[in-house]
């Protein structure tokens, strides 16, 4: 749209005056609810709850049969949500299993759905996708002391939701 100030365009102003106000009109109402998610198929769903106006959480948990099989788990899950338009980052590093350290494992998932405009409108989503291990046990229960078990996959995933929308602050 062209907005033009000067003689004779009193009625153009106008015009984008109208314009940029069924702009804000547009954008209030299209990011005034969450963002819709399609639950990952087979997910539980373990808690939901609203954190504060305009931010709640659905906490899911997923399983599969064979702890073996997480990675590919992972992949489907992390492949649902890409087809839903999220970008989503996993999260390498090292961690122990029966013991043993385990260099460069995977830790979680990160995947971001974000169609918050600059002039103050959120809606975005965010899912942590975080395979549960069995805890670790310490020589003496002092974790000081080496590392004597645990940390293996124990099948189950945490699927942790949450949306945000409505209107902030830009200014101040």
């Amino acid at each position: 749209m062209e907005c033009q100030v000067g003689v004779g365009g009193g009625g153009r102003l106008g015009n984008c005056l109208v314009g940029l106000g069924l702009y804000y009109v547009f954008l209030t109402f299209d990011r005034d609810r969450p963002v819709e998610v399609e639950v990952f198929p087979g997910a539980e769903l373990i808690v939901e709850e609203t954190l504060r106006d305009g931010w709640e959480r659905q906490f899911y948990l997923g399983r599969v049969a064979d702890p073996g099989q997480m990675s590919t788990y992972i992949q489907e899950l992390e492949t649902h949500y890409r087809d839903q338009g999220f970008t989503c980052v996993s999260q390498f590093g090292d961690v122990y299993e029966n013991a043993t350290r385990v260099p460069n494992a995977y830790i979680r998932s990160r995947c971001l759905l974000d169609r918050t405009h600059p002039l103050g409108f959120r809606q975005s989503a965010e899912v942590i996708i975080q395979p549960r291990r069995v805890p670790v046990t310490f020589l003496n229960n002092d974790p000081n002391q080496r590392i004597t078990g645990g940390g293996e996959l124990t099948g189950e995933v945490d699927i942790d939701v949450q949306r945000r929308w409505g209107t902030f602050r830009v200014f101040g």
